[in-house]
Protein backbone atom coordinates (compact mmCIF):
# COMPACT_ATOMS: atom_id res chain seq x y z
CA UNK A 1 0.00 0.00 0.00
CA UNK A 2 1.04 3.63 -0.46
CA UNK A 3 1.93 4.25 3.17
CA UNK A 4 4.53 1.50 3.17
CA UNK A 5 6.37 2.89 0.16
CA UNK A 6 9.98 3.87 0.94
CA UNK A 7 11.15 7.45 1.16
CA UNK A 8 14.80 8.46 0.76
CA UNK A 9 16.17 11.30 2.89
CA UNK A 10 18.98 13.58 1.74
CA UNK A 11 21.47 11.50 3.74
CA UNK A 12 20.55 8.35 1.83
CA UNK A 13 18.63 6.58 4.60
CA UNK A 14 15.37 4.84 3.68
CA UNK A 15 12.30 5.26 5.87
CA UNK A 16 8.84 3.71 5.52
CA UNK A 17 6.31 6.26 4.29
CA UNK A 18 4.17 6.00 7.45
CA UNK A 19 7.07 6.79 9.83
CA UNK A 20 8.30 9.54 7.50
CA UNK A 21 4.90 11.21 7.45
CA UNK A 22 4.61 11.02 11.22
CA UNK A 23 8.08 12.50 11.68
CA UNK A 24 7.38 15.27 9.15
CA UNK A 25 3.84 16.25 10.00
CA UNK A 26 3.06 15.50 13.63
CA UNK A 27 3.78 17.32 16.80
CA UNK A 28 1.15 16.28 19.29
CA UNK A 29 0.85 18.65 22.19
CA UNK A 30 -2.08 18.35 24.55
CA UNK A 31 -3.51 17.46 27.88
CA UNK A 32 -4.17 13.86 28.75
CA UNK A 33 -7.65 14.31 27.31
CA UNK A 34 -6.78 16.23 24.14
CA UNK A 35 -4.06 16.88 21.57
CA UNK A 36 -3.32 19.22 18.69
CA UNK A 37 -1.00 19.08 15.68
CA UNK A 38 0.67 22.32 14.64
CA UNK A 39 4.32 21.84 13.60
CA UNK A 40 6.72 18.99 12.80
CA UNK A 41 8.54 16.95 15.43
CA UNK A 42 12.22 16.87 14.51
CA UNK A 43 13.56 14.55 17.19
CA UNK A 44 16.11 17.19 18.26
CA UNK A 45 15.92 18.20 21.92
CA UNK A 46 17.41 21.07 23.89
CA UNK A 47 16.78 22.95 27.11
CA UNK A 48 15.11 19.94 28.71
CA UNK A 49 15.35 18.08 31.98
CA UNK A 50 15.42 14.31 32.21
CA UNK A 51 13.01 12.73 34.69
CA UNK A 52 15.71 12.01 37.26
CA UNK A 53 16.92 15.62 37.04
CA UNK A 54 13.41 17.06 37.38
CA UNK A 55 12.70 15.24 40.64
CA UNK A 56 16.18 15.69 42.13
CA UNK A 57 15.78 19.21 43.49
CA UNK A 58 13.51 22.23 43.41
CA UNK A 59 10.48 21.58 41.15
CA UNK A 60 11.17 23.10 37.73
CA UNK A 61 9.14 25.86 36.15
CA UNK A 62 5.96 24.35 34.63
CA UNK A 63 7.08 25.54 31.18
CA UNK A 64 10.32 23.52 31.33
CA UNK A 65 10.01 20.33 29.22
CA UNK A 66 10.71 17.06 31.04
CA UNK A 67 11.96 14.34 28.70
CA UNK A 68 11.27 10.67 29.33
CA UNK A 69 9.70 7.50 28.03
CA UNK A 70 5.91 7.60 28.13
CA UNK A 71 4.07 4.39 28.97
CA UNK A 72 0.31 3.85 29.19
CA UNK A 73 -1.80 0.78 29.88
CA UNK A 74 -4.91 -0.15 31.86
CA UNK A 75 -3.14 0.85 35.08
CA UNK A 76 -2.55 4.42 33.92
CA UNK A 77 0.06 6.67 32.32
CA UNK A 78 3.53 7.50 33.58
CA UNK A 79 6.73 9.13 32.33
CA UNK A 80 9.83 7.03 33.05
CA UNK A 81 13.46 8.02 33.23
CA UNK A 82 14.29 4.66 31.61
CA UNK A 83 12.35 1.53 30.69
CA UNK A 84 13.18 -1.95 29.50
CA UNK A 85 10.51 -3.07 27.03
CA UNK A 86 9.65 -6.57 25.93
CA UNK A 87 6.59 -7.63 23.91
CA UNK A 88 4.70 -4.48 24.86
CA UNK A 89 5.25 -4.95 28.60
CA UNK A 90 7.14 -2.47 30.77
CA UNK A 91 9.93 -4.11 32.77
CA UNK A 92 10.47 -1.73 35.65
CA UNK A 93 13.93 -1.56 37.26
CA UNK A 94 14.39 -4.05 40.07
CA UNK A 95 15.88 -3.33 43.47
CA UNK A 96 15.44 0.46 43.54
CA UNK A 97 12.72 3.10 43.55
CA UNK A 98 12.26 3.83 39.84
CA UNK A 99 12.23 7.54 38.93
CA UNK A 100 8.80 7.68 37.32
CA UNK A 101 6.29 10.55 37.18
CA UNK A 102 2.56 9.82 37.32
CA UNK A 103 0.64 11.49 34.47
CA UNK A 104 -2.95 10.22 34.73
CA UNK A 105 -5.32 7.35 34.07
CA UNK A 106 -5.59 7.52 30.28
CA UNK A 107 -4.34 9.11 27.05
CA UNK A 108 -6.35 10.94 24.43
CA UNK A 109 -7.16 9.00 21.23
CA UNK A 110 -4.98 11.48 19.30
CA UNK A 111 -1.93 10.50 21.32
CA UNK A 112 -2.74 6.81 21.18
CA UNK A 113 -2.83 6.93 17.38
CA UNK A 114 0.82 7.97 17.07
CA UNK A 115 2.44 6.08 19.95
CA UNK A 116 3.72 2.54 19.46
CA UNK A 117 1.23 0.03 20.80
CA UNK A 118 1.04 -3.64 21.64
CA UNK A 119 -1.32 -5.66 23.84
CA UNK A 120 -3.32 -2.54 24.81
CA UNK A 121 -0.16 -0.71 25.93
CA UNK A 122 1.08 2.53 24.36
CA UNK A 123 4.63 3.83 24.60
CA UNK A 124 7.14 6.26 23.10
CA UNK A 125 9.44 9.18 23.83
CA UNK A 126 7.70 12.32 25.05
CA UNK A 127 8.33 15.75 26.46
CA UNK A 128 5.96 16.74 29.25
CA UNK A 129 5.16 20.15 30.71
CA UNK A 130 3.12 20.90 33.80
CA UNK A 131 3.31 21.51 37.53
CA UNK A 132 5.48 18.86 39.19
CA UNK A 133 4.19 17.75 42.60
CA UNK A 134 5.88 15.58 45.21
CA UNK A 135 7.35 13.73 46.86
CA UNK A 136 4.05 12.31 48.07
CA UNK A 137 1.82 9.43 46.96
CA UNK A 138 0.07 9.45 43.59
CA UNK A 139 -1.55 7.01 41.20
CA UNK A 140 -2.87 3.50 41.87
CA UNK A 141 -2.05 2.36 45.40
CA UNK A 142 0.10 5.45 45.82
CA UNK A 143 3.03 3.78 44.08
CA UNK A 144 4.28 6.97 42.40
CA UNK A 145 6.12 9.62 44.40
CA UNK A 146 5.75 12.40 41.82
CA UNK A 147 2.94 13.70 39.66
CA UNK A 148 2.78 16.15 36.76
CA UNK A 149 -0.43 18.12 37.18
CA UNK A 150 -2.29 19.25 34.05
CA UNK A 151 0.36 17.64 31.86
CA UNK A 152 0.93 18.73 28.29
CA UNK A 153 2.60 16.00 26.20
CA UNK A 154 4.70 16.21 23.03
CA UNK A 155 5.48 12.92 21.27
CA UNK A 156 8.89 12.71 19.57
CA UNK A 157 10.05 10.25 16.93
CA UNK A 158 13.63 8.92 16.86
CA UNK A 159 15.95 8.78 13.89
CA UNK A 160 16.66 5.12 13.07
CA UNK A 161 20.39 4.86 12.45
CA UNK A 162 23.32 2.43 12.65
CA UNK A 163 26.24 2.78 15.06
CA UNK A 164 28.57 3.35 12.11
CA UNK A 165 26.48 6.18 10.69
CA UNK A 166 25.82 7.73 14.08
CA UNK A 167 29.46 8.15 15.05
CA UNK A 168 30.27 9.39 11.54
CA UNK A 169 27.77 12.26 11.63
CA UNK A 170 29.13 15.77 12.26
CA UNK A 171 28.40 16.97 15.77
CA UNK A 172 26.42 19.92 14.41
CA UNK A 173 23.95 17.47 12.85
CA UNK A 174 23.85 14.79 15.53
CA UNK A 175 24.21 16.53 18.90
CA UNK A 176 21.03 16.34 21.00
CA UNK A 177 19.41 14.06 18.41
CA UNK A 178 16.85 11.48 19.49
CA UNK A 179 17.97 8.20 17.88
CA UNK A 180 17.08 4.52 17.73
CA UNK A 181 20.07 2.22 17.29
CA UNK A 182 20.68 -1.54 17.49
CA UNK A 183 23.80 -3.40 18.56
CA UNK A 184 25.30 -5.82 21.07
CA UNK A 185 25.44 -4.49 24.62
CA UNK A 186 28.30 -5.26 26.99
CA UNK A 187 27.12 -4.52 30.52
CA UNK A 188 28.44 -4.78 34.05
CA UNK A 189 27.37 -3.17 37.30
CA UNK A 190 29.41 -0.03 36.58
CA UNK A 191 29.19 0.73 32.87
CA UNK A 192 27.74 -0.25 29.51
CA UNK A 193 28.89 -0.12 25.89
CA UNK A 194 27.01 -0.79 22.66
CA UNK A 195 29.04 -2.56 19.94
CA UNK A 196 28.27 -3.25 16.32
CA UNK A 197 28.97 -6.92 17.03
CA UNK A 198 30.21 -9.11 19.85
CA UNK A 199 31.59 -12.58 19.39
CA UNK A 200 31.65 -15.65 21.62
CA UNK A 201 31.84 -14.83 25.32
CA UNK A 202 31.04 -11.17 24.73
CA UNK A 203 34.38 -10.40 23.06
CA UNK A 204 34.14 -7.62 20.42
CA UNK A 205 34.83 -8.79 16.89
CA UNK A 206 37.73 -7.03 15.08
CA UNK A 207 36.96 -3.48 13.92
CA UNK A 208 33.58 -3.46 15.68
CA UNK A 209 32.64 0.14 16.39
CA UNK A 210 31.23 1.06 19.79
CA UNK A 211 29.41 3.84 21.62
CA UNK A 212 29.34 4.65 25.30
CA UNK A 213 26.13 4.76 27.30
CA UNK A 214 26.32 7.72 29.66
CA UNK A 215 23.57 6.49 31.98
CA UNK A 216 23.82 2.70 32.20
CA UNK A 217 20.68 0.76 33.16
CA UNK A 218 20.14 -1.01 36.44
CA UNK A 219 21.68 -4.39 35.50
CA UNK A 220 18.89 -6.33 37.21
CA UNK A 221 16.35 -4.94 34.75
CA UNK A 222 18.22 -6.32 31.72
CA UNK A 223 20.24 -9.35 32.80
CA UNK A 224 17.25 -11.68 32.53
CA UNK A 225 17.43 -11.20 28.75
CA UNK A 226 21.22 -11.20 28.35
CA UNK A 227 23.92 -13.86 28.36
CA UNK A 228 26.06 -13.94 31.51
CA UNK A 229 29.83 -14.40 31.63
CA UNK A 230 30.67 -17.00 34.31
CA UNK A 231 32.31 -15.79 37.52
CA UNK A 232 31.78 -12.12 36.69
CA UNK A 233 29.17 -9.36 36.66
CA UNK A 234 29.38 -9.04 32.87
CA UNK A 235 26.37 -9.66 30.64
CA UNK A 236 25.97 -9.20 26.90
CA UNK A 237 23.43 -9.52 24.12
CA UNK A 238 21.59 -7.75 21.31
CA UNK A 239 19.40 -4.76 22.16
CA UNK A 240 17.64 -1.85 20.54
CA UNK A 241 18.10 1.47 22.35
CA UNK A 242 16.18 4.73 22.03
CA UNK A 243 18.00 7.68 23.53
CA UNK A 244 19.63 11.07 23.15
CA UNK A 245 22.97 11.26 21.33
CA UNK A 246 25.12 14.07 22.72
CA UNK A 247 28.88 14.69 22.92
CA UNK A 248 29.72 11.31 21.38
CA UNK A 249 27.72 9.24 23.86
CA UNK A 250 24.17 7.92 24.17
CA UNK A 251 21.82 8.68 27.05
CA UNK A 252 19.27 5.82 26.89
CA UNK A 253 15.56 6.24 27.50
CA UNK A 254 14.37 2.75 26.53
CA UNK A 255 15.91 -0.69 25.91
CA UNK A 256 14.36 -3.52 23.95
CA UNK A 257 16.25 -6.84 24.21
CA UNK A 258 16.31 -8.65 20.85
CA UNK A 259 16.06 -12.34 20.12
CA UNK A 260 19.40 -13.97 19.42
Amino acid sequence: MWYNSPVTRDDGHILPMRRWLFSLLLLLTGCIGSATSDRPSTGMVSNILYVDEAIAGTPPDPSTPILGYLYADAQGVFLADQLVLRAGTSRLPHGRDPPHIWIGMSLSPSLERVLSNEDSAYYGVAQAQGRLEGPATFGPEGRYRYQLDNAMLTVLFPLEISIRDLISMPAAESDHQLVEVEGDMLLNDQSALLFEQLGSGGVPVPDSRQIKLTYPPDPASLTYYLTSVPSSTVHFGPVRIVGIWSQNSLRPLAYTPLDI
